[in-house]
This record gives C-alpha cells, structure tokens and sequence, in this order.
C-alpha cells in the first residue's frame, strides 16, 4: 500500500509540473518578467515562489519524515524573489522548480507507510479540511493539489493578461 501511495505521489508531481512546464512555453524572458496586472505576480516571481527560499518544501518533507511532528511555519504567498532570481532565464527558473519537486518526488517514493503517516504541525492549515496535523502524505498531496494546481491554474490567465 505504501509503495503504490508513494508512487502515486511521485508520478502527481511529475505530471503537474509538467503542466507547468507546457503553461509556460515559449514565454520570453522580458515577457516572464512583467506583471499581468498591479498586484499580480510575475511569470518569474510565480516561479521564484514555486522554489522557496532554499528548497523549503524539500525541506520540509525531509523534516516530517525525520522528527517527531515538527513545527512548520508557513508564510503564504511570499516570492522570494530578488534580483539573481530577475536575472535568472525562465528556463533556469523552470529548471529549479523542477529538480526540487522531482527529488520530493524521489524522496517520498522512498518512504516506508510509517514514515508517510509522519506528521507536522502546520498552524496555517488548522481552518482546513486537512486540520493542522497532516501526515507526511497529506502534506505532499497538498502541494501538488492544491499549491501546485493553483499556481499552474492560473498561468493561462497570465500569458492571457500579457498578451502571450
């Protein structure tokens, strides 16, 4: 059971960034860098995002596997965007995105039924369906069905916006 959830999870991610992938596809450098509109988030800063500040979300799956419910504190909808990130190409920024989500990838598939029942505190969660305890599985879920969806979603509306 574990080894086919952990698969599963794997080959989630896989194809959501995949999606993201073929969302973004011939988006220029100059074009990823404009923001569709005042308050909206750049092609590069969504991606930015998508990587965290140091591979936080590699991070923190690692974490839920090897400590006792640790503590996660999460800051929702923060760029980490700074100017070697501007300067970076989309395909370079595409790239980070992709081989930290693939080595969640490969780290979960890894992972035995008790280390996918791990769980974290996420006080950030606690107003969800998911509750504020989520087990190492869930919270990979919840990247790739709702953090990854969401931003993936809203890429048709971007290159809409900026006319790509």
């Amino acid at each position: 059971m574990a080894v086919a959830q952990a698969s599963a999870l794997q080959d989630a991610l896989k194809t959501k960034l995949d999606e993201l992938e073929s969302g973004l596809r011939g988006i220029s450098d100059a074009d990823a860098s404009r923001k569709p509109g005042a308050d909206e988030w750049s092609v590069k800063e969504l991606l930015s995002h998508l990587s965290g500040e140091n591979d936080d979300f590699l991070r923190w799956v690692r974490q839920i596997a090897e400590t006792d419910t640790p503590e996660l504190d999460l800051v929702p909808n923060q760029t980490h965007f700074s100017a070697q990130r501007e300067s970076k190409s989309v395909a370079v920024l595409l790239a980070d995105v992709r081989r930290q989500y693939d080595q969640i990838g490969e780290f979960v598939a890894g992972l035995d039924e008790e280390q996918l029942n791990r769980k974290a505190h996420i006080g950030l969660l606690k107003e969800t369906p998911f509750g504020e305890y989520p087990t190492l599985a869930q919270w990979t879920q919840l990247i790739i069905d709702y953090h990854l969806a969401g931003h993936v979603a809203s890429v048709p509306s971007m290159r809409e916006k900026l006319g790509v």
